[in-house]
């Protein structure tokens, strides 16, 4: 997808540069009928403006413009979350009235279904750009807490009151809860499990080396370093993906059973067992999952280390 860089370079929050430990995800519309991304770039670029997010998606095109680095703390939130989660707007139509004071708005039957475009392209623009955030922090999108709304960080006592972006969603007619964004996320993620994978991945962390990483999964370092075609082997950086080609994989050990527990998710199943959320596609390959559904009672193949 997409992202313009435009950063708030004038504006106190991106100044102070507090430091942010990537918690969660919080999805804002921005309550106000401007599906312009340029307006808010503009106009938040001020010292006086105390107000700050990390993305802002146009309405009008789908785009992301990031304001903010993604690791520094936001003013979005209005509390806590500030400190734990980045923040997202959504440009909302241009063709709304809001009443005054209020959550509420009204649009005429002809500007509707233009209304209801700009809503659904905002909506799949986020999914795609959480799907992105989730993989860049390793957050499980199906977490407690993790992917919320403005309204449900206020119903957590750490946003102020407000509705969003639930709100427009429902005014609209449209079938969009915060429940289905995270499934949305997740199923998102899901896709890029391959049909006959050819190799696997693994995201490097801090402190790897490519010959740790080859160590571990038996597979010599400079065949890693050809096979992802890399200049400097020993050049390596947490986050990056390195693909390791499955013929070159030892025969595996027979892979462990595991029941599914009332809470869990792939991503913590995955994370608990095999050490990274991201090798959840790893247990979806070896049971034959083409959904991120899961019950409590399940038993789910795991692969061995």
């Amino acid at each position: 997808m997409k992202i313009i860089e435009a950063m708030l370079t004038e504006n106190s929050c991106y100044k102070l540069g507090k430091k942010l430990k990537v918690q969660g995800l919080m999805l804002h519309s921005i309550g106000t009928p401007q599906p312009r991304a340029e307006v808010f770039a503009r106009g938040w670029n001020d010292p006086a403006k105390e107000v700050a997010v990390h993305g802002f998606i146009d309405g009008l095109t789908g785009e992301v413009w990031q304001f903010l680095p993604w690791e520094i703390c936001g003013w979005h939130a209005g509390g806590g979350a500030n400190l734990t989660h980045i923040g997202v707007e959504m440009g909302e139509p241009d063709c709304i009235k809001y009443k005054p004071s209020s959550a509420t708005f009204t649009v005429s039957d002809a500007d509707k279904p233009a209304a209801i475009e700009v809503v659904k392209r905002t909506y799949a623009a986020a999914v795609e750009l959480f799907a992105q955030l989730c993989r860049k922090f390793e957050l499980d999108p199906l977490g407690d807490g993790v992917i919320i709304g403005h309204a449900e960080g206020y119903a957590r006592g750490i946003a102020s009151n407000h509705g969003d972006p639930e709100h427009i969603w429902r005014q609209l007619g449209l079938p969009y809860t915060m429940e289905s964004f995270c499934r949305d996320v997740a199923a998102r993620l899901s896709k890029e499990v391959p049909e006959n994978p050819v190799y696997i991945t693994y995201t490097v962390r801090k402190g790897d080396t490519l010959s740790g990483i080859g160590a571990e999964y038996g597979v010599a370092w400079y065949k890693l370093a050809e096979y992802n075609s890399l200049a400097d082997p020993g050049l390596i950086y947490p986050g990056q993906i390195i693909r390791i080609p499955a013929d070159e994989l030892p025969d595996e050990a027979e892979p462990v059973s595991y029941t599914v527990q009332a809470g869990d998710s792939l991503w913590k199943i995955s994370r608990q067992l095999l050490g990274s959320g991201w090798r959840f596609t790893e247990i979806m390959q070896l049971n034959g999952l083409r959904s991120i559904s899961i019950k409590p009672g399940d038993v789910l193949e795991i692969p061995r280390e």
